[in-house]
């Protein structure tokens, strides 16, 4: 009778601490839990139950070692195993939380929890297709949990498809329409696809539900900056690094609000921040760092990052480089090795990936501008700065326009950056520029893009020469011989900028940093001329003063009338 009354008063004492945890009295939960632990230490339940309320409070090693004592009375058990999964995760054990989620999931192949966990881990560990096969599993099992279509949405949100993100958050939402992290998330997802509006009204959505929500935050501040408010986006981002001082999307979010508004004594410092990124770690991180030293003289390795276009922006700095004495060795991706070799006499350029040479410092190329205290006012815009390199040249190979205006085009960058959908524009509206009179028209795209001509049914009057190109010494040689670029937002753009050509550059309301606002000069290029549409998304007015400007310059040209022409 005695262990039968033990029993039931354990079961009732039992009953009783989980109805305080699940009525959110934790103190009162741990305290009943405990008691029962004091008359059953291996009580297992307890032991998990007792994790579970301490991790909720923070307790995260208490935590762990309980529910390791669980696991170890019922290691068959997925739910224990799930729990102390979820500590180890806490405590930032990712490799041994991935075990353990897996050792519950040959268990119990349909534990949701376990597969959305694990899904996660492993995104975070760059494994994107089993964390996407493991979100669909786990939505098979339970269609209407909005944390699945959660992280369905945030696998596919790192694959940068945009578009079938946003369904996802939406779906969840519709599930549950109290998770701020989603409506951020949506947020996020519709910034990317250029619905500022809507962008900031889910993130509205999310600070009403969570008022300190630092990525909130943030991702209001991209908003603004995204509509040109720049003031409203560097407070917005400035009020989430005051609640969460390590969150990088602020932190470079601040980056992009400071150098788009020229402010670069405060911008490039910010936007160092971007090596702090997982997935961009810097390169020679083990070896010393040049700082902006001026002596002794040493040997420093300058190593390229990002796209084409940023290395070409910043191969100006290299012969300032080497004017402070020091030797300068560079290393580009291989479409840029003889093209970087134009940049001044004294550099010697390496292939990425090739035997790296010897180097006393290394520095990021784009933290050049920073290290050697460029302001807007001090830009080193001096062009050409990169050579001609046109030794053995083929001449058949250079346009033929007659005495008609020459016109290299580009239009569309590369699918793989992450504004390409809002930086790249329909072919339609450049061929609708094709018919001006007195012009010649040649197509410098390359990639996926390039197909439009064909698909247009436009090679008789568009000359496809980037077809030709190899490298961008091959782009370079042909836009020598052309007398106007015309081009959104891609190395094009600055290739042309860094040749002095006349460049006209179409971009999106919300432009890359680089750009600055409100003007339609380049500090950058003194050759460029920038149009911007009006409103976000909006190709159609931007092309218009396009055409109208194209149609001027034509026929000035065809009269011999543009200053500095050398010939119609």
């Amino acid at each position: 009778m005695k262990i039968e009354e033990t029993a039931a008063d354990e079961a009732e004492a039992f009953a009783q601490a989980m109805e305080r945890h699940r009525t959110g009295d934790l103190a009162g939960a741990v305290a009943g839990y405990r008691r029962l632990l004091e008359r059953d230490p291996d009580h297992a339940h307890a032991l998990n139950n007792l994790g579970i309320a301490l991790k909720a409070g923070g307790r995260l090693a208490e935590a762990r070692e309980l529910l390791a004592r669980a696991v170890a009375q019922h290691p068959d058990n997925p739910h224990f195993r799930f729990n102390f999964a979820n500590a180890l995760g806490a405590l930032g054990e990712a490799e041994a939380a991935i075990a353990e989620y897996r050792r519950a999931l040959a268990t119990s192949p349909n534990h949701v929890g376990a597969l959305g966990n694990l899904g996660l881990l492993l995104l975070d560990r760059g494994e994107a297709a089993e964390a996407r096969g493991l979100f669909e599993r786990a939505l098979a099992r339970g269609p209407n949990r909005p944390d699945a279509w959660h992280n369905l949405g945030t696998s596919l949100f790192r694959a940068e498809k945009w578009e079938a993100a946003a369904v996802c958050f939406r779906r969840a939402l519709s599930l549950d329409a109290s998770s701020a992290k989603t409506w951020c998330h949506l947020g996020l997802a519709l910034a990317l696809l250029g619905s500022f509006a809507e962008a900031a009204a889910a993130h509205r959505r999310a600070l009403a539900i969570e008022p300190g929500l630092a990525p909130a935050l943030a991702g209001l501040g991209q908003v603004e900056i995204g509509l040109g408010r720049l003031s409203e986006g560097e407070a917005l981002h400035r009020q989430a690094i005051a609640i969460e001082p390590e969150l990088l999307d602020a932190r470079l979010g601040l980056a992009r609000a400071l150098l788009l508004s020229g402010n670069f004594e405060q911008g490039w410092p910010a936007y160092a921040w971007r090596w702090r990124r997982p997935q961009n770690p810097k390169p020679y991180a083990d070896r010393p760092e040049w700082t902006g030293e001026t002596a002794p003289a040493m040997t420093i390795l300058v190593h390229a990052e990002q796209g084409l276009g940023d290395t070409v922006q910043f191969l100006r700095y290299l012969p300032r480089l080497a004017a402070l004495g020091h030797r300068v060795r560079l290393e580009v991706p291989a479409p840029l090795r003889r093209l970087a070799a134009t940049v001044g006499p004294g550099i010697d350029v390496s292939v990425k990936g090739q035997t790296t040479p010897a180097f006393d410092r290394h520095v990021a190329l784009l933290d050049l501008p920073w290290r050697m205290g460029t302001t807007l006012a001090t830009i080193p815009s001096a062009v050409p700065y990169l050579g001609s390199g046109r030794a053995g040249e083929d001449a058949s190979a250079r346009p033929k326009g007659g005495r008609s205006l020459k016109i290299g085009c580009a239009w569309a960058g590369s699918p793989k950056h992450s504004g390409d959908r809002l930086r790249s524009v329909p072919f339609s509206y450049v061929l609708a520029l094709t018919d001006i009179p007195g012009t010649s028209w040649f197509s410098l795209q390359v990639g996926e893009a390039s197909a439009d001509l064909a698909k247009a049914g436009s090679p008789a009057w568009i000359a496809d020469l980037g077809a030709r190109f190899g490298d961008l010494q091959d782009t370079a040689e042909a836009m020598r011989e052309l007398d106007l670029i015309l081009t959104v937002d891609t190395a094009v753009a600055h290739l042309a900028g860094a040749l002095a050509k006349p460049v006209w550059v179409a971009l999106p309301f919300a432009p890359d940093w680089r750009w600055l606002t409100r003007r339609s000069d380049s500090p950058w290029y003194p050759t460029m001329r920038l149009y911007r549409q009006d409103k976000p998304g909006h190709w159609a007015s931007l092309f218009k003063r396009l055409y109208d400007d194209l149609v001027v310059r034509a026929r000035e040209w065809t009269r011999g009338s543009l200053p500095g022409q050398t010939g119609p």
